[in-house]
């Protein structure tokens, strides 16, 4: 099968829902959709832009971002009624599926699964420490003021990655699973991150990768996951 992706729309920053050209920049013998966060700081406009490629693709498959909470403080909402307001919004449309960790969809004997997987303060240098890590972050990353954290973002990195991790060990054993794709907002492996060689930049690198996805692939025993995006 082939399936489009697409991360980091920023609707409300780039253009408004009604500027992106999902017909346009449709692939041809695509059906599928992956969008994997932050298409906006709103996840009401978020799901409006959702709900635009849902008209065009037959499945669309989507993750939050960080940004999908960054209205939730001026709200007086958290990161947990993002979460649930995305889940129940996203029933709303049929061929819509929104990744939390606890989910997945099969297309086509290919199994779509992930989460946004937020930050564990693991992923930088090894010589900036978890502390350090989280101590910049506080300091220089919008998240920590806008998104009302109800748990701190390591928590829910390990609790997203051990989600995702169980889903996986699941799909070893079903034979209607024949690949695997792995949607994270956040990045999965070291690989993935800008070492700049500057402290003010690489003590920030631990709030942009997952450490704890790493069980995610461990759990693929049998070697089906093809891609993670």
């Amino acid at each position: 099968m082939k399936y489009d992706l697409g991360s980091d729309l920023h609707v409300d920053a780039n253009a408004r829902e009604g500027m992106v050209k999902f017909k346009e920049n449709k692939n041809e013998g695509s059906e599928t959709i992956v969008i994997a966060g932050d298409i906006s700081n709103d996840p009401a406009l978020s799901m409006l832009v959702i709900i635009s490629a849902a008209k065009h693709y037959e499945n669309v498959i989507f993750v939050d971002g960080n940004h999908e909470h960054y209205s939730n403080v001026a709200s007086g909402l958290n990161i947990t009624n993002t979460m649930d307001y995305l889940r129940e919004a996203s029933k709303l449309t049929a061929n819509v599926t929104y990744l939390d960790g606890n989910n997945h969809i099969v297309i086509d004997g290919v199994m779509f699964v992930g989460a946004n997987a937020w930050y564990d303060f693991k992923m930088q240098p090894e010589q900036y420490s978890f502390e350090m890590s989280k101590s910049r972050w506080r300091r220089n990353i919008n998240d920590y003021t806008h998104s009302g954290f109800d748990k701190e973002p390591e928590e829910y990195a390990v609790e997203q990655a051990d989600n995702i991790a169980k889903q996986i060990t699941y799909a070893q054993t079903d034979s209607t699973i024949e690949k695997i794709v792995v949607v994270t907002h956040t990045i999965p492996s070291s690989k993935g991150l800008l070492v700049k060689h500057i402290p003010e930049w690489d003590m920030i690198n631990g709030a942009f990768g997952c450490f704890a996805i790493s069980k995610v692939f461990e759990a693929d025993i049998n070697t089906k996951i093809v891609h993670s995006v």
